[in-house]
């Protein structure tokens, strides 16, 4: 009767019919629990087997938490077991140990899923290697999912590892039976990459994930149908990864390739691939920015924004943070080609829909919030927008990037220290030289900290803000602070010079003549003169510099 209710049980969970499996797992349960009461050593195995059983039916109507406890007694009987017989019990007990993964997973506590997972694929490594041909599959499985779990649990190394191995072994099962193995093969390799990208080892990622791609580039042959959809994603991924090493035109060549993949996608079902497509448009744009070419990046990205339109039609809810992101993004390419105007109209758009997004969650979307609108501001100020509202559109920014500094501050204050920075700016434009100085002060303050993290990449900007802070100053008649804080940029932007000649000796040029001009104000007149000769020799450097260039 427990076998037959048992049977009765796995047919409804396979045909989806929880509810039912449910009652007749429970059924089988019972009797099992009675029969070991009375021979434990006949129908411990059943009653190991069936709590197993009961538990994915407990998964399939949602209830996680009784699965969870019902798994662990499965488990505990089934490690009983293996002392008695391991070679009948060993997988099932795997298996129990996976099944409890997943329902950890699905509760949220990811590193006990991880450690569950760990113990299901050192036991299947023991059965392979008894065994290889009947356990090197789902070995290859489990450390798929191992990975998962791991990267879940931001163990991007681990991660990687596990699916490395994953890799070897479907390599090798692979050249025995290709049409089966391949396709895992490349689904092996596609994430081992994605993982290295994530574990900040880009050339690896780009590595692996080339070969990805050539593996998926076979199976379109084989099936375009079917694999065409794996194949974008890679060579989406590939491009992302080329970013992040630098190679920017090969990054362009490649996403565009995918972009055409896609394409031929949204033609065979556009309900369905659209979101992929303007993923892929919107990231060409980003390469296509790094390699200096704003008009196609502005073209691509204006297809995305079109496209979002459409989906946003669709499903507001859904989409309208892609709209809103890919609105931020024409805004910028529309600066980018001098259309201020322009950009200052999709600035707007953009900032509309992200102020409806906060109303529906202010945690997750008022980082984007702030960015919009901090660049909103600068576009409008570009673009000779009336100075009051660039200014109250500055301070809102701040007063976004404050809060959310005070929520995580090492990830959001260089926003902060950016907007406060922009705002002195605004200010000092509009003939508010003293609200000016005070705000350049605490952007100072906020960028000297910035560079006790990373002194490399916050010390130009540091020198920046200093040397606006010296024209506010001497705009209000403090002429020897401004000396001050111009002698201090200016010694600042000489030390970034000897890296970035290039870079670096224009703007030490501009400080050089406003601190001449600051000392002349204070009487200073020997002072004046060297600081104007140091100014005027720079020509010569860049020249020097640009003859280089040209050679």
């Amino acid at each position: 009767m427990g076998s037959s209710l048992q049977d009765s049980a796995l047919t409804l969970y396979e045909e989806h019919r929880f509810g039912e499996a449910v009652k007749k797992a429970r059924q089988a349960l019972e009797v099992y629990r009675e029969l070991v009461q009375v021979d434990r050593t006949t129908y411990l195995g059943n009653l190991g087997l069936s709590l197993h059983r009961y538990a994915l039916s407990l998964c399939g109507i949602m209830k996680v938490e009784d699965a969870i406890t019902t798994l662990e007694e499965a488990i505990a009987i089934r490690l009983e077991l293996i002392q008695r017989d391991p070679d009948s019990y060993l997988f099932g007990l795997t298996q129990s140990f996976q099944s409890l993964a997943f329902c950890l997973e699905g509760k949220g506590m990811i590193r006990k899923a991880v450690k569950a997972q760990a113990e299901a694929v050192e036991r299947r490594r023991g059965l392979a290697k008894k065994d290889r041909a009947t356990y090197l599959p789902p070995l290859s499985n489990s450390l798929h999912d191992l990975a998962s779990f791991l990267d879940k649990a931001r163990m991007y190394e681990e991660a990687a590892s596990a699916e490395r191995e994953a890799a070897e072994i479907r390599l090798e099962l692979s050249k025995a039976d290709k049409d089966t193995y391949l396709p895992l093969l490349s689904r092996a390799l596609h994430h081992q990459a994605f993982y290295l990208d994530k574990a900040k080892r880009h050339i690896e990622a780009v590595i692996v994930g080339k070969e990805a791609a050539v593996k998926r580039r076979e199976l379109v042959r084989k099936d375009r149908e079917t694999y065409l959809s794996d194949l974008g994603l890679s060579l989406h991924n590939v491009a992302f990864y080329l970013l992040h090493v630098r190679r920017y035109e090969e990054a362009v060549e490649v996403a565009e390739e995918a972009v055409e993949l896609r394409r031929e996608l949204v033609q065979r079902d556009r309900c369905k691939y659209l979101p992929d497509l303007i993923v892929s448009l919107s990231n060409l744009g980003s390469y296509l920015d790094e390699t200096k070419r704003p008009h196609e990046r502005r073209k691509v990205v204006g297809e995305a924004v079109e496209l979002c339109r459409e989906l946003v039609e669709r499903n507001r809810e859904k989409y309208l943070p892609d709209l809103g992101l890919c609105l931020h993004k024409l805004s910028n390419c529309l600066d980018g080609v001098g259309r201020y105007n322009d950009a200052v109209n999709a600035g707007q758009e953009a900032v509309t829909f992200y102020r409806e997004l906060v109303q529906r969650d202010r945690q997750t979307y008022l980082p984007q919030l702030g960015i919009t609108i901090h660049n909103l501001a600068f576009n409008m100020d570009r673009a000779g927008e009336e100075k009051g509202m660039v200014i109250i559109l500055g301070q809102e920014a701040v007063r976004i990037r404050r809060e959310l500094v005070k929520r995580e501050r090492r990830s959001f204050l260089p926003g902060l220290a950016e907007s406060v920075h922009n705002v002195a700016f605004y200010l000092g434009n509009a003939g508010r030289e003293a609200e000016a100085v005070s705000i350049g002060e605490e952007a100072i303050e906020l960028r000297r900290e910035l560079v006790k993290y990373d002194h490399d990449k916050y010390l130009a900007n540091l020198s920046l803000t200093i040397g606006n802070v010296a024209v506010y100053l001497s705009d209000i008649g403090r002429y020897e602070e401004a000396v001050e804080r111009a002698e201090e940029a200016t010694q600042i932007r000489r030390g970034l010079v000897q890296n970035e000649p290039n870079t670096h000796l224009p703007i030490l040029k501009i400080l050089l003549e406003n601190l001449s001009l600051f000392l002349k104000r204070l009487g200073r007149s020997d002072d004046a003169a060297k600081a104007e000769d140091e100014g005027s020799s720079i020509d010569v450097k860049i020249k020097e510099c640009s003859s280089e260039l040209s050679s």
